[in-house]
């Protein structure tokens, strides 16, 4: 192991923790939305962005997304996976521009694939929604298992561009209150880029930023500890 990766081991206390960013709600930027409309068609008298199966056909999902990594600090080898006895991994999200929506937003964080599995799958999926600090793990650890052995921290810089597909819907009503009819645009019509809202195909999409926070925890044998350490 490089002695770079050994001192990072050892030593590394950048620490992640919880704070509160600039929330955007999504549902309000509806509103907004049927506010400025309204100013010219002046008869709206309802309007939804939830339950795709209401009579006007109102509904929005966010399409499930991948968290992508970088500047990562230190910088672990693939490689190097493979030569320790991988317990479990931790990933806390602090995110730095939250959103709130009526859907749940999915994004997965890809995990190492270690020589010895500890763990049968290779991602974990947080849900964005409404958070600023989110955190998981691998499975359920008896604290037992923590000891005696070591524990890596990384921290990286995170992205996770999340595409909104789907429709709003609202009511308007004649004049003289005899005539009800309902109308439906495409989410993207939303759009705002002050807030950091996009628009691109009839989607919409908002990047998450943010840092990722990865704790390693691993068991070595004495004999290749021992050989790290003289490397």
């Amino acid at each position: 192991m490089h002695p770079k990766l050994l001192l990072a081991i050892l030593a590394l206390t950048v620490k992640l923790t919880p704070a509160a960013g600039r929330m955007v709600n999504l549902m309000d930027q509806a509103a907004a939305f049927i506010e400025e409309r309204n100013k010219s068609i002046t008869n709206i008298t309802s309007w939804t962005l939830t339950g795709s199966n209401t009579q006007i056909g109102g509904g929005m999902n966010a399409l499930p997304t991948h968290i992508q990594e970088a500047n990562c600090t230190p910088v672990i080898p693939d490689s190097w996976y493979g030569r320790v006895n991988l317990k479990f991994i931790a990933v806390a999200l602090k995110i730095d521009n939250p959103l709130c929506t009526p859907s749940v937003v999915l994004a997965n964080v890809t995990l190492p694939k270690p020589t010895h599995h500890a763990f049968g799958y290779n991602s974990l999926i947080f849900d964005l929604n409404n958070r600023t600090y989110i955190k998981k793990r691998t499975g359920l650890i008896r604290k037992s298992e923590k000891r005696g052995g070591y524990m890596l921290k990384q921290v990286c810089a995170f992205t996770a561009a999340v595409k909104f597909q789907g429709s709003l819907a609202y009511t308007t009503k004649s004049t003289n209150g005899n005539e009800t009819k309902h109308h439906v645009v495409n989410i993207g019509e939303i759009f705002n880029d002050t807030v950091g809202f996009r628009t691109h195909n009839g989607l919409f999409t908002h990047t998450f930023h943010g840092a990722l926070e990865r704790r390693v925890f691993f068991g070595l044998p004495t004999e290749t500890f021992k050989q790290i350490l003289i490397a």
